[in-house]
């Protein structure tokens, strides 16, 4: 039952977002990363590139193109294996901070590439965020 509630609160929470996909890659003559989002916002499907200067930074630009912003990555944010080997899925925890407001909301996203898991935690954190809002 506990994780049951884990995963419906900090990994697939209700709300108005919901990530269809993360692409992010890096030029290496830059060390500038590009995002690519696919995103669901209130139902309406939205695409959006952004450059960051890695992948967290470039999806956080992208949301922020898409009026989804007054939020910050915290430095506590924590990726982790979930196994052993390099075709071990990941698992990204990640603290976001608003700027209306001291609290943390985390999210918790998983995936086989630990970008996607982070921006799938960052979307779980505004999501919990989102929905605390309207109750």
């Amino acid at each position: 039952q506990l994780m049951e509630w884990f995963i419906e609160e900090f990994i697939n929470p209700e709300g108005p977002y919901e990530l269809i996909g993360y692409w992010a890659n890096i030029n290496e003559d830059s060390n500038i990363t590009r995002g690519k989002v696919k995103i669901r916002v209130n139902g309406e499907l939205r695409e959006i590139e952004a450059d960051g200067n890695g992948p967290i930074d470039a999806f956080a630009k992208a949301l922020d193109k898409l009026d989804i912003n007054g939020f910050r990555v915290t430095h506590d944010f924590h990726e982790s294996s979930l196994g052993t080997g390099s075709d071990a899925p990941g698992i990204a925890f990640m603290p976001l901070v608003f700027d209306d407001e001291e609290s943390v909301w985390w999210g918790v996203g998983t995936h086989n590439n630990t970008s996607v898991a982070a921006a799938r935690g960052i979307v779980a954190a505004l999501n919990r965020r989102a929905k605390a809002d309207a109750t």
